[in-house]
């Protein structure tokens, strides 16, 4: 079992090197994809900090998150030279999959990635509803993305933001444990303590101004209160219609929604307004980041969201 705390990689774009032997490699899972490849190399990346911290307490040592920066969005991160060099030459690049870091990880061999989900081209189905509803105006793409929801249904099956979920982050942890001479002691001590406040998380309906918490409803007994309007644009990553936010705002104020569940680094605009609401009527506000903000480890970060549904649910 590791015991050192682990530190947040700052050198971003720069493989680190340990001293691991790669051992046999594992075979695709579940939604979780890697291929398997043996090799004398022993290079390890993750795109985020979130897959840094979880493949650093697999192998007891710091690895290198690609954003390091906690601002930066990873939708829109637009991959450098240096970044592109790092992911290439390395082993092993821990990714989540989807297209959610595509943009990253589509430098590396496919082979080298170990993914919480599968791996996609950068330019996805959601990228293809964002460009028809700006070229047939928002009200049309409010329509197109109500009329396909459940057309496409597929596609949000698997939460995006898969790191909010204990049963994926063990996964992936296991498999890079797999691909290396690390092992998962220290990453199953983090995560019980987190299963556990999450099994004890009570039944009340929690609404989602961007749906980035949808594994850890899924895992626990919250109830997801979002409009179904609002919720099928805010997937298909398209502007809601004004219909659909007005929806959700008579939602919060006759009493429908226990919690709201906001990401303060998604783009202001209509999920401001219903923050405003919400906190206009009283109903507590649990902000959700992308990445551990302020330099937090993710398993401290994932804990105290945890916390703070629980104290707003009481």
């Amino acid at each position: 079992m590791f015991t050192r705390a682990l530190t947040r990689p700052r050198l971003a774009a720069v493989a680190v090197t340990s001293a691991l032997a790669l051992g046999a490699c594992s075979a695709q899972g579940g939604d979780t994809q890697t291929t398997t490849e043996a090799s004398t190399r022993t290079d390890i990346v993750a795109t985020t900090i979130v897959w840094a911290d979880v493949a650093s307490s697999v192998v007891g040592e710091d690895v290198t998150a690609i954003i390091s920066n906690s601002s930066v969005d990873p939708h829109e991160y637009e991959p450098t030279a240096a970044d592109r060099a790092a992911i290439e030459s390395a082993e092993i690049v821990v990714a989540n999959g989807g297209a959610y870091d595509a943009a990253l990880y589509s430098a590396a061999d496919p082979s080298h990635v170990v993914s919480a989900l599968p791996l996609t081209g950068p330019h996805s189905h959601a990228d293809d509803e964002a460009e028809h509803a700006d070229e047939h105006g928002d009200e049309h793409g409010d329509e197109h993305a109500d009329e396909h929801a459940d057309e496409h249904d597929h596609d949000h099956d698997a939460p995006e933001h898969s790191w909010y979920s204990t049963e994926t982050v063990n996964r992936v942890g296991q498999l890079i444990a797999e691909r290396t001479s690390g092992d998962t002691a220290d990453l199953d001590a983090r995560l019980a303590p987190i299963e556990e406040a999450v099994n004890n998380l009570p039944a009340v309906r929690v609404a989602q101004a961007h749906p980035i918490a949808d594994a850890l409803i899924e895992e626990s007994a919250l109830i997801s209160a979002t409009p179904d309007a609002y919720r099928a644009a805010s997937l298909s990553h398209i502007e809601p219609s004004g219909a659909a936010v007005a929806e959700f705002i008579d939602a919060i104020k006759d009493g429908s929604v226990d919690i709201l569940i906001a990401s303060p680094q998604s783009a202001p605009g209509s999920e401001q307004r219903i923050v405003d609401a919400a906190r206009a009527a009283g109903i507590p506000v649990v902000e959700v980041y992308e990445t551990p903000p302020n330099g937090q480890n993710f398993f401290d970060y994932f804990a105290s969201i945890v916390e703070e549904i629980s104290r707003a649910a009481r």
